[in-house]
């Protein structure tokens, strides 16, 4: 007996606790605060991708001069294609290299700077 009316208190308690947050956070949703809106706020269109986050020619020149320091790219290898992900907020430049010869036999270098 003294198990169900524990259990039952217990219950009791969590749904009254749970019942006040909601109507608390219910309250605040509901509040609006004025914000004053001056010429610098606002909010200017820019390009979905940044003109610094582009490769140059020099930057990719640079990438596989690296590569080709470190390790030797046999004259088979004569497909070249690259990917290039510029700097954001979590991660710097990165290169992705790939080599490839006519029957698919590849060389795929990561690269960052």
């Amino acid at each position: 007996m003294i198990r169900k009316i524990m259990s039952l208190l217990l219950c009791l308690a969590m749904f009254t606790g749970s019942a006040s947050s909601s109507l608390i956070a219910k309250s605040k949703t509901n509040e609006t605060e004025a914000v004053p809106v001056m010429a610098e706020d606002i909010v200017k269109k820019e390009p979905l991708v940044m003109a610094s986050n582009e490769p140059t020619e020099k930057a990719l020149e640079a990438a596989i001069r690296a590569v080709k320091a470190k390790i030797k790219i046999p004259k088979g290898f004569s497909e070249f294609n690259y990917s290039y992900y510029g700097t954001n907020s979590y991660s710097g430049v990165f290169w992705n290299l790939n080599w490839r010869t006519p029957d698919n036999s590849y060389i795929d270098v990561s690269l960052d700077q």
